[in-house]
């Protein structure tokens, strides 16, 4: 934004927008067992977006960095960015979001055509190990990382189910 448009951008404020615009995310998700992310009971009422900027009024953080925290969602939050950092936090989280989505959905492409069917509940981690193991071994690749995580998927079943086990005795 400096060099090509000349402006001025608070890099502080930046920071600290993408610092905490996401703080109150853990108390709206909750992780399922099998690693996916449910909703948390609190986010049938409210949403993480709402509580930050909450939280960040009641206790009197600067009125710019508010804004950039309600308006990180752009045209789908309460109110769109009016500042170049809060654009500049939005368009960061917006990307980041979209390319966690189009991996994830590379990554079901290529399980999906590699082993014959989905991984179900795949994280974003398992998401980018897949797509990148494709790039850089191939098919070969996709299959042996698929290998890893179902064994890594089995390790982790298996210690839960002992846990289980141990805490019922």
């Amino acid at each position: 934004m400096e060099e090509v448009y000349r402006g001025r951008v608070n890099r502080d404020l930046v920071v600290a927008g993408i610092l905490v615009h996401d703080v109150f995310k853990p108390s709206t998700y909750v992780v399922n067992k099998d690693g996916s992310y449910g909703s948390a009971p609190l986010a049938d009422f409210l949403d993480h977006l709402s509580l930050a900027t909450a939280e960040l009024v009641r206790r009197e953080f600067p009125l710019e960095l508010v804004h950039i925290v309600a308006a990180h969602h752009g045209e789908y939050g309460p109110t769109r960015p009016r500042t170049i950092e809060a654009l500049i936090c939005h368009l960061a989280d917006f990307t980041d979001s979209r390319l966690n989505g189009e991996v994830l959905d590379a990554a079901a492409y290529l399980t999906r055509r590699s082993g014959g069917q989905g991984l179900y509940g795949m994280t974003s981690k398992e998401a980018f190990e897949i797509v990148h193991s494709k790039a850089v071994e191939g098919w070969e690749g996709v299959a042996r990382t698929l290998g890893k995580i179902n064994r890594k998927r089995k390790r982790v079943n298996l210690n839960r189910l002992s846990q289980v086990k141990t805490s019922e005795r």
